[in-house]
């Protein structure tokens, strides 16, 4: 299971709290800072079959969202 975590870059130490926390669950988390899109974090939206599909991409790792 992934989780995604929604903050900004300057954001205070309970999203490494949270991250620890998924882990120990069996969860990964992708963390999207605000702040650094569109310049460093890229998304896409696309409509597949009638269906909303999306990407969001940070640090060489990728998140699909639905």
């Amino acid at each position: 299971m992934r989780a995604l975590i929604i903050t900004r870059t300057n954001d205070n130490e309970s999203v490494e709290f949270v991250t620890r926390a998924l882990a120990k669950r069996g969860a990964r988390a992708f963390r999207l800072d605000t702040d650094r899109f569109p310049t460093e974090v890229r998304a896409t939206i696309r409509v597949e079959n009638g269906l909303v599909r999306g990407r969001i991409v940070d640090r060489g790792e990728s998140l699909d969202v639905a």
